[in-house]
């Protein structure tokens, strides 16, 4: 099919929608594997703020896939339709459809990315990071792209309209879009380099401070978490304290101890008390470990970074006291 033929064709412009569904959903997608490192993080969130524990990150993966596939059937339809009937005749439906899914789409995804303001700044960081696999491809689609866009313009300078422009005039315009898009294509590595493609000396290594301890190789504000954030180089680590009903200090982030111990088994009436009405012979009765090795939340099991073993050494772990804390923190010169 020539570009006249295709150009004389009837509902073009429904092909552009079901493209632009598609890039948007293919966007969303990226956006969503961009922050696979912090998908425990993300769900952790959600779940302690609604109060049940769910994978908020794979219903979403889920939910955007769904109008992935809707899209790329309709583009199918309409691409067999154009072809065998030298038009498109979409229904109502699938005219509305479309608009309505990306408002949609795009509105929730700038509505969670402003509400984790500190992860969509990883957005351009990795875009930078990865540019370089997308550029070399593009770079190449180009090149083999040149000689049928030069063979085309004829057609296209035919296709406008002579009552507008004359023949010269098409022609340098045609020449100059051509042009401009090239020489920023091909400039805009040059211009814009990534950092991981620059060669030269590193600055010094930062100070990586511990989130609570390793708390996605073991359990959040424990030793044990502690004493892997020493394996792995951090200079310190971040801990949440708190105060039981006693006057003892302890380390916990959330008010409650339903999502990090099993308070639910050994107070069954008090699982939704605050920590801070305990007293620290109760807290050291709850287990603060074996949450963490049944939820796997980050995917420490599943992906080999901690053995079963390792998973199993953290059942029957306890809530340290902030007096622990500080003898392990001063005898490992963390």
């Amino acid at each position: 099919m020539d570009i006249n033929s295709f150009l004389r064709r009837k509902g073009k412009k429904w092909l552009l929608l079901d493209l632009a569904l598609i890039i948007n959903m293919v966007v969303l997608t990226l956006i969503m594997l961009i922050f696979h490192v912090y998908w425990g993080d993300i769900n952790l969130i959600v779940s302690d703020y609604i109060g049940f524990d769910i994978n908020l990150v794979f219903i979403i993966v889920v939910i955007v896939l769904l109008p992935l596939i809707y899209g790329a059937a309709i583009l199918h339809v309409h691409l067999r339709n154009i072809k065998k009937n030298n038009e498109i005749k979409p229904c109502i439906l699938n005219k509305i459809f479309p608009i309505v899914l990306m408002f949609i789409y795009s509105s929730l995804f700038a509505l969670l990315l402003s509400s984790l303001e500190q992860y969509s700044r990883l957005i351009p960081q990795v875009i930078e990071f990865y540019s370089i696999f997308l550029t070399i491809p593009l770079s190449l689609l180009l090149i083999l792209g040149l000689y049928p866009l030069i063979k085309s313009i004829p057609q296209w300078k035919n296709h406008l309209s002579n009552r507008i422009l004359n023949e010269e005039i098409k022609s340098k315009i045609i020449l100059g879009l051509l042009l401009t898009g090239y020489f920023f294509a091909f400039a805009s590595p040059l211009l814009f380099i990534p950092s991981n493609v620059i060669f030269g000396d590193l600055p010094p290594k930062p100070n990586i401070t511990a989130h609570r301890g390793a708390s996605h190789l073991a359990p959040e504000d424990t030793i044990v978490a502690g004493e892997l954030a020493v394996e792995h180089g951090a200079v310190g680590w971040e801990v949440d304290i708190r105060i039981s009903v006693d006057g003892e200090l302890f380390l916990l982030h959330d008010d409650t101890l339903t999502r990090t111990t099993n308070v639910e088994d050994i107070f069954p009436n008090r699982k939704n008390d605050r920590a801070e009405t305990f007293t620290l012979s109760e807290l050291r009765q709850l287990d603060a470990g074996s949450w963490f090795a049944d939820k796997d939340p980050y995917g420490a099991l599943a992906f080999g970074r901690i053995s079963k073993e390792d998973g199993d050494n953290y059942r029957g772990i306890q809530i340290p006291t902030f007096e622990e804390v500080l003898n392990f923190t001063r005898d490992n010169d963390f």
